[in-house]
């Protein structure tokens, strides 16, 4: 397949500006709603389902929104995909502009959203292979993940800020307004067309037969197959401390030392995204991945050992600045070992599969604190050994759990290395981008 290849990556640049914009306003709106919602119900259910319907209702459909990607084109789906996302997020400005608060049409709201990122994201990832030459892909990857980080640096603080100088639906049009930048930025971007193949012509083929395709060519590459559950695990764990990093750093900190400590973390995840930029990578990705994995473990060890605020510090910024560093490897590892025209559904696959650990998390989390490492920390064996370190009083429970997690995360690190099939996957399985 003949493909016009861009020799700069202005397109790229273009799309990935309005898309960062596009992150900060996302990430002004779940700040301010989960804040609004708590306020007005003060139900933990009730703040706890945004979530829920932010990430669950984009994984259902990703491998549907694969199909699409991969049957029309793509810069179209990123221009529809915030078009009907900016119009839900418009109907929650009226509806608080109107004083008529319904936390039902915010679910409603955040569920279209979640669908909507679901067919941006699909058609965002697999335009970076039409976009960027091979040997910058990390680089671009780097580029797609200094956005999260300076959200998570700038949202909550300029959310917070704003909150407290005008109304909510002020705040939150400004997210309708980054969604129309992003969509500005897709319009201006020259984005290559797919020579559709026969199997995409074929108007008889149904969407969930079209779907079945991203999955059968990740399970005839058994390289992808461990690779995929191998971040799925890992996804679990990280998701798991992030949503226990709040409740642990409580238990011995105030709230204002927390938001310090995670526009930390917010700023390390920029600093790792900035050095993939310049440095472009490693040259032997998988090893490079599994060394990262094994040194977030050992911060996951470090941040539960103590009631420490510089241990919790110093353990976040690490976590996050190498983050970006090991995404932006894998991700440069399916960009140029999956075909072109199947990136769309091979990447949506990929993404509800590792993605489902995050309501596992968000199911699991609490429970294994209260019933497994609570009382796991109050037996006299555990008491007397481990508590003497790390000490028996509250949040030490969430602190022994980091500690487990941490060592399961280098012990999977470890046996991910030792895994034929992902540590040969580099040159075993061949490029074809």
């Amino acid at each position: 397949m003949k493909i016009a290849r861009y020799k700069d990556m202005s397109a790229f640049v273009s799309i990935w500006i309005g898309q960062v914009v596009s992150i900060i306003g996302t990430g002004l709106t779940g700040f301010v709603l989960g804040l609004q919602v708590y306020q007005k119900t003060g139900s933990v259910t009730q703040y706890t389902l945004i979530a829920m319907f932010t990430v669950l209702p984009g994984i259902v459909i990703s491998p549907f929104s694969g199909v699409l990607v991969d049957r029309y084109d793509r810069k179209k789906v990123m221009i529809f995909s915030n078009l009907i996302a900016s119009i839900s997020i418009f109907f929650i400005v009226v509806m608080f502009y109107m004083g008529d608060f319904k936390v039902s049409i915010i679910y409603l709201s955040m569920a279209i959203c979640s669908v909507c990122s679901a067919f941006q994201v699909a058609a965002y990832t697999a335009s970076i292979s039409l976009l960027v030459p091979k040997k910058h892909l990390v680089r671009a990857n780097g580029m797609v993940q200094i956005g999260d980080g300076v959200s998570k640096l700038i949202a909550p603080l300029l959310a917070g800020f704003l909150s407290a100088k005008v109304d909510i639906w002020a705040v939150i049009i400004i997210d309708f307004i980054t969604f129309l930048i992003a969509i500005l930025s897709c319009l201006v971007a020259e984005v290559p067309l797919l020579e559709k193949k026969d199997s995409l012509k074929k108007k008889d083929k149904t969407f969930l037969m079209d779907a079945s395709v991203g999955w059968n060519y990740i399970k005839e590459r058994p390289g992808l197959v461990m690779l995929l559950f191998f971040f799925s695990i890992i996804n679990y764990f990280v998701t798991t401390v992030t949503i226990l990093a709040t409740p642990l750093a409580l238990s011995f900190t105030t709230p204002a030392v927390l938001g310090a400590v995670l526009s930390i973390a917010g700023f390390g995840m920029i600093v790792g995204s900035g050095i993939v930029i310049l440095w472009g990578g490693p040259e032997h990705k998988i090893l490079g991945i599994m060394s990262i994995i094994f040194i977030i473990g050992i911060c996951l060890v470090t941040a539960g050992l103590k009631p420490s605020i510089p241990l919790v510090t110093i353990s976040a910024f690490l976590i996050f600045f190498f983050v970006p560093i090991q995404q932006s490897c894998s991700n440069a590892i399916w960009q140029s070992k999956v075909h072109l025209d199947l990136q769309g559904r091979v990447f949506s696959i990929r993404r509800m599969v590792s993605q489902i650990a995050i309501p596992l998390a968000y199911i699991t989390s609490g429970p294994l604190v209260e019933y497994v490492f609570g009382p796991l920390l109050k037996t006299s064996i555990v008491r007397e050994s481990i508590g003497s370190i790390i000490g028996i009083g509250k949040g030490r429970e969430i602190g022994l759990m980091f500690i487990f997690m941490g060592i399961t995360t280098m012990v999977v690190s470890i046996l991910g290395y030792k895994s034929e099939y992902i540590r040969n996957i580099e040159t075993e399985l061949p490029d074809v981008v």
